[in-house]
C-alpha cells in the first residue's frame, strides 16, 4: 500500500510558481550592481550600446 508521509507537500509544492506567474510586474527589487563606470567601460572598449528608439 501507498502511504504518503507528508501529503501537503502536494499542496505547497506549486506555490513558487504560482507567485512567479502573477508577480510578474515590475522588479521589487533594485540592481544588485550599480557601475557608474559603465559608459566609461564602453567608450574604452569600443562598443556601443543601441539607442532606443522613441516609439
Amino acid at each position: 500500500m501507498l502511504e504518503w508521509m507528508w501529503p501537503w507537500v502536494f499542496v505547497v509544492a506549486p506555490v513558487p510558481v504560482l507567485i512567479f506567474y502573477f508577480s510578474r510586474g515590475g522588479s521589487l527589487q533594485p540592481a544588485a550592481l550599480r557601475a557608474p563606470f559603465a559608459a566609461r567601460w564602453q567608450s574604452l572598449s569600443g562598443t556601443r550600446q543601441p539607442s532606443q528608439s522613441g516609439r
